[in-house]
């Protein structure tokens, strides 16, 4: 069986890491444009998921650079400017990077059974998604009451991102396993 995570070279930079950063990076700042509202404040961007599982896939480094580059080209073509996309690419950047953390707290959940570790990248997808609101809530601090902020944006970001997070995470780790292994062989 494959393994997702590359338990002994969590922090390996090399050109592997850097074409997963870059094709991650590519496919989540064009599919990240696309936003499905589910309730008054709540937005589900099913290009979120792309964030935790090259995170939980490739390691954290992959996972920060899909997310915080990713997130910054979605800004910049839906007409942001750079530095109006830099706090929520930190915030997509450190879930991402959370995510590919998963081997140091989700341990049982990143060998295993095909199952068990599409279960791991639901979990650290919502752990990452949770880190990512808190960068999202830090970087508010400054334009409002905390209790307004919570409730008006970091609590709706973390629900929409823990439920993308939560369906289709397992998803692409499902989807991915037969890939990887043809392309190991």
């Amino acid at each position: 069986m494959a393994r997702l995570v590359r338990h002994t070279r969590l922090w390996a930079l090399d050109t592997g890491v850097l074409g997963y950063g870059a094709i991650g990076a590519g496919l989540y700042g064009i599919l990240g444009l696309f936003l499905a509202p589910l309730a008054p404040l709540v937005g589900l961007r099913p290009a979120f998921a792309l964030v935790p599982f090259f995170g939980f896939s490739f390691g954290p480094i992959v996972g920060f650079v899909v997310g915080f580059a990713g997130q910054v080209i979605s800004g910049l073509i839906s007409g942001a400017t750079i530095t109006d996309s830099i706090l929520p690419g930190l915030g997509s950047g450190v879930a991402g990077l959370v995510a590919g953390l998963a081997p140091l707290y989700l341990a049982r959940f990143t060998t295993g059974s095909l199952r068990r570790r599409a279960v791991g990248g639901a979990i650290a997808g919502i752990v990452g998604s949770a880190a990512g609101s808190l960068v999202a809530l830090g970087g508010a601090l400054g334009g409002g009451a905390l209790g307004t902020i919570l409730w008006d944006e970091v609590v709706p970001l973390f629900i929409g991102n823990g439920l993308v997070s939560l369906v289709l995470v397992p998803i692409l780790v499902y989807a991915w396993d037969p890939l990887s292994e043809s392309m190991a062989s």
